[in-house]
């Protein structure tokens, strides 16, 4: 039992780095079966998730926006440009959206369209 313990506290700690929003939409994708790799470092970059070796997944807060607008910062265009030509599918999940799932079934159901829409974006061509 001690044991359990450490690795919890070392499962935690990776997480260190993410934000609130970031740890929770981690939990979500988990219960709907999402399997992921959260704060991956990608050269300068920490990762959000990473879904398989190819699908980024960005939770973007309120710091990836301009003050008051839904543009995003130059810094978060530049994080998906330079991903996008690494060959990276790069999802983006704002917290508008987000917060918009308001109930803990909208939350699921969110979850699994998105996990749906990853599969079918990862799907070779002709089978969708």
């Amino acid at each position: 039992l001690a044991k359990a313990r450490k690795v919890n506290v070392a499962v935690d700690d990776y997480m260190s780095n993410s934000s609130r929003l970031h740890r929770r939409i981690s939990q979500w994708f988990t219960r709907v079966g999402l399997h992921h790799r959260s704060e991956v470092l990608l050269g300068p970059f920490f990762l959000d998730m990473v879904i398989g070796e190819r699908v980024v997944v960005e939770v973007d807060g309120p710091t990836h926006f301009y003050k008051d607008t839904n543009s995003r910062t130059s810094s978060s265009l530049l994080k998906n440009l330079l991903l996008t030509a690494m060959g990276f599918h790069v999802r983006h999940l704002s917290y508008q959206e987000w917060h918009q799932c308001g109930t803990a079934a909208k939350k699921t159901l969110y979850c699994s369209t998105f996990w749906r829409d990853v599969m079918v974006s990862q799907a070779p061509t002709g089978q969708e």
